[in-house]
C-alpha cells in the first residue's frame, strides 16, 4: 500500500516553503514544461501544480472574432480553432457551467473533459470594470479532491478590455491506477492584471469558488516494454493509454548515482528554526524531454503531464497528448537527458501490435 493512501488533502495545513524547495521547483517546472500549440497567438506556460503554483501566458484575439464570439457559449471551440490538440475536446466536452460572483468579476467554467488522467477545463472571466491588461493570472489552481499529487498548466487570453477565455489541465499523478470519475474544487482568492512583459499591474480580491464532477472518457490501456538507455540514465515505458479525447504515456526515469553526480547541484537557501540563511545544494532532479510523432508525419505536442518521485526513487512521468491519428502504424519517441542536453536513443512503439 502506497504509504500517502490515508492522507487526506483538504486538511492538510499549509506550510513555509524553503528557498531550496522553491528551487527544486522552479527547475522542475523549467524543464518539463508542456507547450501548447497556440499560433498565431502567444504560447501559454505550464505550471507546476504540486506547488500550488501557476503561470499564464497571454495573446490577443482580433476585434472581429471577439465581436463575433458569443462569451458564454462552447469556449472549447473557440481554442479549437486556433490548436488541433482541442479539437477532440469539442467533441466530447461536458457542459458544466458553474459560475461564480463578485462585484467585480465573474468566473464561469464552460465545458470540462477528463480522460482519467488530466482533467481539462475551459473558462471564462467577465469584469464589471474595463482593463487595459495583456493577460490575467488567477491565483490558485483548480484542484482534484483526493489526489496524492497533482501538476497543472494554464493559459488564458483576451477577447477584449472586460472579457477573457482561458484553458486549464489538471494531471492526476497517481503511479498506480486511472480515476473513473473526478470531483474538482476551484477556489481562487485574487485576479493578478499583467503586461505584455509579464509585469503585474493590479490586482483584484475576492473569493470566487467553483465546484463540479466529471466521469472519465472510457480508456483502453495497453502495456509497454519498451526503453531507452545512455549515460546512466534509463528511461522505462510504463504504457499507453488511449481514449477519444487524449493519448497518454506513463513511464519512469531512473538513472545512477554516476549520473546524479554528473548533473549540475542545485544551489539554494534553507531557512533554519532561528531565522537563520544557510547555503546549501542538493543533488538534481535527472528528467527528460519527449518529442513524440508517428509514421504518417505527424507531430504530437504535449499539452499535459507532469513528474513526481519519492526520495532517491525513481521520477514516475505522465505525458499527455491529442489521439493518434488511426491511420499511424509507429509512434516513435526522441529522448533528450534534460542535465546535460543528451539525446537518448529513439523509441519506436509498434501500434499495430497494441491494437490486436
Amino acid at each position: 500500500m502506497n504509504k500517502w493512501d490515508d492522507v487526506d488533502i483538504d486538511n492538510i495545513e499549509p506550510m513555509e516553503m524553503t528557498q531550496l524547495e522553491k528551487k527544486r521547483i522552479e527547475h522542475h517546472v523549467k524543464q518539463h514544461a508542456p507547450k501548447k500549440k497556440m499560433n498565431p497567438l502567444k504560447k501559454g506556460i505550464a505550471a507546476a501544480a504540486i506547488a500550488g503554483v501557476t503561470i499564464v501566458g497571454a495573446g490577443f484575439a482580433s476585434p472581429t472574432i471577439a465581436s463575433q464570439l458569443p462569451f458564454m457559449e462552447n469556449i472549447v471551440s473557440y481554442f479549437a480553432e486556433k490548436d488541433v490538440s482541442h479539437e477532440s475536446k469539442q467533441l466530447h466536452g461536458k457542459e458544466v457551467h458553474a459560475v461564480a460572483h463578485t462585484d467585480d468579476a465573474t468566473i464561469f467554467v464552460d465545458r470540462a473533459v477528463f480522460d482519467g488522467q488530466t482533467a481539462t477545463i475551459y473558462y471564462g472571466i467577465e469584469l464589471t470594470e474595463p482593463t487595459d491588461a495583456a493577460s490575467v493570472h488567477l491565483s490558485d489552481m483548480a484542484r482534484a479532491k483526493g489526489a496524492n499529487g497533482m501538476s497543472g498548466t494554464s493559459y488564458v487570453e483576451r477577447i477584449d478590455d472586460r472579457h477573457f477565455v482561458g484553458v486549464d489541465t489538471v494531471t492526476v499523478l497517481d503511479t498506480e491506477k486511472q480515476a473513473e470519475d473526478l470531483s474538482i474544487d476551484w477556489t481562487i482568492h485574487e485576479l493578478a492584471f499583467m503586461t505584455d512583459d509579464a509585469i503585474q499591474e493590479q490586482t483584484l480580491k475576492g473569493k470566487w469558488k467553483l465546484a463540479f464532477d466529471l466521469e472519465a472518457e472510457e480508456v483502453v490501456e495497453v502495456p509497454l516494454r519498451e526503453k531507452a538507455e545512455a549515460s546512466g540514465v534509463t528511461v522505462q515505458m510504463q504504457s499507453l493509454q488511449r481514449s477519444d479525447v487524449s493519448t497518454t504515456l506513463r513511464y519512469f526515469v531512473t538513472a545512477t548515482d554516476e549520473a546524479r553526480d554528473r548533473a549540475p547541484k542545485m544551489k539554494g537557501v534553507a531557512i533554519g528554526s532561528d531565522g537563520r540563511e544557510e547555503a546549501v545544494e542538493t543533488e538534481a532532479i535527472i528528467s527528460t524531454t519527449l518529442a513524440i510523432r508517428d509514421d504518417l508525419g505527424n507531430e504530437y505536442t504535449i499539452d499535459a503531464g507532469g513528474g513526481t518521485q519519492e526520495g532517491d526513487g525513481p521520477l514516475y512521468e505522465i505525458a499527455t497528448f491529442r489521439p493518434i491519428d488511426p491511420n499511424a502504424k509507429q509512434l516513435t519517441l526522441e529522448l533528450r537527458i534534460d542535465e546535460w542536453d543528451e539525446a537518448m536513443q529513439p523509441i519506436t512503439i509498434d501500434l499495430t501490435k497494441l491494437n490486436e
